[in-house]
């Protein structure tokens, strides 16, 4: 308000200053000077009291949805109803810090002073590259304009509102099933015979891929949607994901360590799910998240919304929570546990749930290929105790140990 009051005073009094000079002048020379100088005093006093509302801006992203890693084009709209000559617009898309860090070069970015002149419409597009797993918000784009002489500068904050959500990075971990449960029936497969199944002993939602003759029709009738029968057999079919959500933050100021253990975990949903088996999903920290056992792609969408917006916020260590877990596991199921640190009492935590019968795969997540000597130690003794260790970097992912047997350090 101050600034506005100054620019109409400056105004009041150039134009006093020029009239004076012409009246008590006079001559071509004095008056010419006052009716050039009009037109701008008359601009300056437009931009004064222009509103900038009135000005239409918008943000146009080239996709909504993206996986951690992807570019992204952001394109800034800005439109006039009236064709206002404007000198200069400086336009600011305001971003969260994550995405700040990526923003591609100075030359395109998210920051740009631009020349409209008479120009009802301008944009500008700039890249976010790499962009980070999370649920990002552009909420605010600030606009400032001045005059020809700088007396006076106007801004405005506009609210537009567009989401972004970067899904977690598929790693192309695969998970393949010991032999053993596949021997043993323990695992869903798509060209199983209906008589391999028992008795049926309840009905579910039907998920695609899902055989036609297992589609309970009466069942279906009643509720006006399609469930599947539920055999006994296929109640044993249930993997119990585990994520460790430790802070690593110290290691790695992203922490990208952890941007791994979640990229993992999504690979190993995915593959599980794919192979017609249903999979849960239990993850603490800050909150506890549980996702019951499910199949096909509608659990496949729990999973990647939780895991879009998980955080490292564990308050306790992976051993604590996997005690206190363990006790609601039935024998014969198998846990799939996905971390970036082996400890001692991890894996005697480990060993003492295998002892009930529980089947435990361990995927390491690392930023290298070697482990240290510890934890090939403790690689050998879980190999003893028949828990399959599998060493994730990157994208390459080796076996170090499966069922008593050693495949080798890393």
């Amino acid at each position: 308000m101050k600034q506005k009051v100054l620019a109409i005073i400056s105004v009041i009094t150039i134009f006093v200053t020029t009239f004076s000079y012409a009246m008590f002048q006079g001559g071509f020379v004095s008056w010419f000077l006052l009716y050039t100088i009009l037109p701008f005093l008359a601009y300056q006093l437009v931009v004064i009291f222009l509103p900038l509302s009135h000005l239409k801006v918008t943000r146009e992203l080239n996709k909504s949805k993206c996986t951690a890693g992807d570019k992204i084009e952001v394109t800034v709209h800005i439109k006039q109803p009236f064709p206002f000559p404007i000198f200069y617009l400086i336009v600011k898309d305001r971003l969260h810090p994550k995405l700040m860090r990526r923003v591609a070069n100075r030359e395109s970015s998210n920051h740009r002073m631009l020349f409209p002149r008479f120009k009802r419409h301008l944009s500008f597009t700039y890249e976010i590259s790499k962009v980070p797993r999370g649920e990002y918000e552009f909420s605010e784009i600030s606009v400032k304009f001045g005059d020809l002489f700088g007396f006076v500068e106007r801004s405005h904050t506009f609210q537009t509102t567009t989401k972004l959500a970067v899904y977690p990075n598929d790693r192309g971990v695969e998970y393949p099933f010991r032999q053993e449960q596949v021997q043993k029936g323990n695992i869903h497969s798509r060209k199983k015979n209906h008589s391999q199944v028992t008795s049926v002993v309840g009905v579910r939602e039907y998920v695609p891929g899902d055989r036609l003759s297992w589609v309970d029709w009466k069942a279906s009738a009643r509720t006006a949607s399609l469930k599947t029968k539920e055999f006994e057999q296929t109640l044993k079919q249930e993997v119990v994901l585990l994520m460790d959500r430790t802070d690593n933050s110290e290691e790695n100021k992203e922490n990208l360590l952890f941007e791994k253990v979640v990229a993992c975990t999504a690979s190993l949903a995915r593959s599980i799910l794919h192979q017609g088996t249903g999979v849960s999903l239990l993850s603490i920290g800050s909150e506890k998240t549980d996702i019951p056992v499910y199949y096909g792609i509608e659990q496949k969408r729990r999973i990647d919304g939780h895991l879009l917006r998980v955080n490292a916020d564990a308050d306790r260590s992976l051993h604590n929570i996997l005690g206190e877990v363990e006790k609601k596991w039935p024998p014969g199921i198998t846990s799939v546990i996905v971390t970036s640190k082996l400890t001692e009492n991890l894996a005697t935590q480990i060993n003492l749930i295998v002892s009930k019968k529980v089947k435990v795969d361990l995927y390491l997540v690392k930023m290298t290929r070697k482990l240290t000597e510890e934890e090939n130690v403790l690689v050998r003794k879980l190999s003893d105790q028949r828990v399959r260790v599998e060493v994730v970097n990157g994208q390459h992912h080796h076996l170090a140990s499966e069922g008593g047997e050693e495949l080798g350090s890393a």
